[in-house]
């Protein structure tokens, strides 16, 4: 009843302090508005009540009524009028000021007013939430008082029931307690549960380990097949070579795989790069095909002289070393830098005989490096060397130039103004995507004609190769072949 009554006079009070803030509401709207420019201080009727605000306005009129009636007597300068103009300002200023003190008072007591509402409302939804606390305590308590009830009743009567059961004298009460089954004894161990915890480290084991393989597989950044390159490069996958692994006796065996293992896969992949450079350079007499790589050891030698000798079994066809800086064509054809080569060419010390050696079953011609020069880029790009391919174009139906790698150093991107395509050759598993974009974006600025990307030392993992090239869609299945890839001098 307490809670009740004190509920009350704080709804009442709510009540006075709402209908309070309600009056001053309008009252404090008008003065924001005249304080704002849409409106006068003046015009408020409401604050003549307050203070002397109604003295002071009748004063300020009487001053203005006698300065109008000495006016039309007195010019100006007159003493009297000076007088009447200095009590006119001064009841003006003093009814102003006295305004602004009463709109002050007004402000004031609006925000008492809705400070007021806010407590007793906050006062009223914290007496509402206790009511409400004190209704469910009361409802918990009559529930327990009537269960006490019903304990007491049974409990009363249960022992009147003994005590009847003693005064007749049975002395035989049936136990409460029934056997439901026996107890047997445990020949194994509860715990620890092996089968289970066996049972749980290798499920936690697998997905752990399928876990790690696709962390491992996110953060590979190599290519692995043809969609990545093209999505990535934005050229044509002529091809893809396979793996012919490693032989430590004889590193540069896989730059002649395509003579000495003609009917090998590795050796249809080279066909099917040979079909797609041919269909391109259907219409032309003459083509110049530059090979390329990011990075040394990625397998552009191995691509050029394969390349070559596929060529050289349809067209006369000539291999051009222009890789300056590290040749490794000579060194595959047992021609060390001694004889002479591209470089004894263009300087006429020697003639296009004494610098090229015959393939005995083809029509291939091998241009080696020869003696490197200390200026390789300018030799690279002098007339002399334009005026070479050109007289190379009159002689040869294909041209393929080994060049140096497009990240290494600039020698791709000044051959490249004088060639008809360009291949780009990416290391499987190796290359790492950024390396190859940078390189294909260097060509391209450069504007070089690119024909498209060979896919080098590519594994068949236990299930067999795929790759689309850029004419042809061509499947192998992979063998496990006693040949040996050599990645010594990093361009095998």
């Amino acid at each position: 009843g307490r809670m009740e009554l004190d509920e009350l006079h704080v709804l009442q009070g709510q009540t006075g302090a709402q209908t309070e803030r309600q009056g001053l509401e309008r009252l404090y709207r008008d003065i924001s508005n005249a304080r704002a420019g849409q409106g006068s201080l003046e015009t408020i009727s409401a604050l003549e009540t307050r203070g002397v605000v109604r003295n002071l306005k009748s004063a300020a009129v009487n001053a203005r009524r006698a300065t109008s009636e000495l006016s039309q007597r007195y010019g100006p300068r007159h003493p009297r009028m000076i007088e009447a103009n200095t009590a006119l300002a001064n009841a003006e200023s003093e009814y102003q000021a006295e305004l602004e003190r009463a709109a002050d008072s007004v402000l004031a007591d609006y925000r008492r007013a809705l400070e007021a509402e806010r407590t007793y409302t906050s006062q009223v939804d914290a007496a509402k939430d206790e009511i409400r606390v004190i209704d469910r305590n009361r409802a918990e308590r009559q529930k327990l008082e009537d269960a006490a009830e019903s304990a007491k009743a049974l409990f009363e009567k249960i022992q009147t029931g003994e005590r009847t059961a003693g005064m007749l004298g049975t002395g035989t009460q049936k136990p409460y307690v029934t056997v439901i089954e026996r107890a047997r004894p445990v020949y194994r161990p509860v715990r620890p549960n092996k089968q289970r915890m066996v049972l749980l480290a290798a499920m936690l084991g697998l997905m752990l380990g399928i876990g790690l393989a696709f962390l491992l597989e996110h953060l590979d950044n190599t290519f692995r097949g043809a969609p990545e390159v093209e999505d990535r490069l934005g050229l044509p996958m002529l091809g893809a070579l396979p793996d012919l692994g490693k032989q430590k006796e004889n590193t540069l065996a896989p730059m002649s795989h395509f003579r000495d293992e003609g009917k090998s896969s590795f050796a249809e992949a080279v066909r099917t790069i040979r079909t797609g450079i041919m269909l391109s350079a259907m219409d032309s007499d003459s083509s110049v095909i530059m090979v390329t790589s990011s990075l040394p050891g990625e397998g552009k030698t191995t691509l050029s002289t394969n390349l070559s000798h596929a060529l050289g079994h349809m067209k006369n066809t000539l291999l051009l070393d222009a890789d300056m800086r590290r040749p490794m064509v000579g060194k595959a054809h047992d021609r060390d830098r001694e004889h002479p080569g591209l470089s004894s060419y263009m300087t006429h010390e020697a003639s296009f005989e004494e610098c090229t050696i015959r393939s005995k079953s083809s029509q291939l011609s091998i241009m080696h490096a020869g003696a490197i020069p200390p200026n390789p880029l300018e030799l690279l790009g002098s007339n002399r060397f334009r005026q070479v391919i050109n007289d190379f174009r009159r002689r040869f139906e294909y041209i393929v130039i080994d060049c140096a790698p497009a990240l290494a150093v600039s020698d791709a991107l000044v051959l490249s103004r004088v060639v008809d395509h360009v291949l780009y050759v990416i290391k499987a598993d190796s290359t790492p995507h950024q390396a190859a974009e940078e390189g294909v974006h260097r060509l391209r600025r450069v504007n070089a004609p690119m024909l498209g990307v060979v896919l080098n030392r590519v594994t068949s993992r236990g299930r067999g190769y795929y790759y689309y090239g850029k004419y042809h869609r061509y499947g192998y299945h992979g063998y496990d072949y006693p040949e040996y890839y050599g990645s010594d001098k990093k361009d095998a």
